[in-house]
């Protein structure tokens, strides 16, 4: 016997989740490195990278080749990297395998889906361009109102 869900909505994030950023990000990050004189690093270096934001990112490309930025050029370094990643937030981002599938089979059961990005500087540009055939849910304004002023609110699409 088929169990009606007792879910109406599910909550995801993007980045790394339902999109595959690493492609973005490594661009970002090479294009920062350079900046600075530093080599640049190979995608499947970065994704070892990626967890814990750009800033930590940051950290860990200058650090895989022993470079060390003092804190003036540390800061500047993150300012270049989060312009670097703003300027091409979605050139190379991509959803998952099966997360278009699985977000229609949660639509067509009538779930609304949200998405709530935990990055400190989450690009809506890779929202948009990954996710440009859902249409917003007729309940994300109650749904959005239900989540605590301190955090990131989603936004729900159905």
């Amino acid at each position: 016997m088929e169990q009606a869900s007792t879910f109406r909505a599910v909550v995801f994030d993007l980045d790394g989740t339902l999109v595959d950023t690493v492609g973005d990000l490594t661009l970002a990050l090479n294009r920062t490195l350079a900046d600075f004189g530093l080599p640049p690093h190979a995608e499947s270096v970065v994704r070892g990278m990626v967890g814990g934001g750009l800033a930590k990112l940051l950290e860990r490309g200058i650090a895989a080749d022993g470079a060390m930025l003092g804190p003036a050029d540390q800061e500047k370094a993150r300012g270049l990297l989060y312009r670097h990643y703003a300027a091409h937030p979605a050139a190379h981002s991509r959803l998952y395998p099966d997360v278009r599938e699985t977000l229609n089979a949660l639509q067509d059961a009538e779930i609304a889906c949200g998405f709530a990005p935990t990055s400190p500087n989450p690009s809506p540009a890779t929202s948009c361009t990954c996710l440009a055939s859902l249409k917003p849910s007729a309940s994300s304004k109650e749904a959005t109102q239900a989540f605590p002023e301190s955090l990131t609110r989603p936004v729900f699409f159905t």
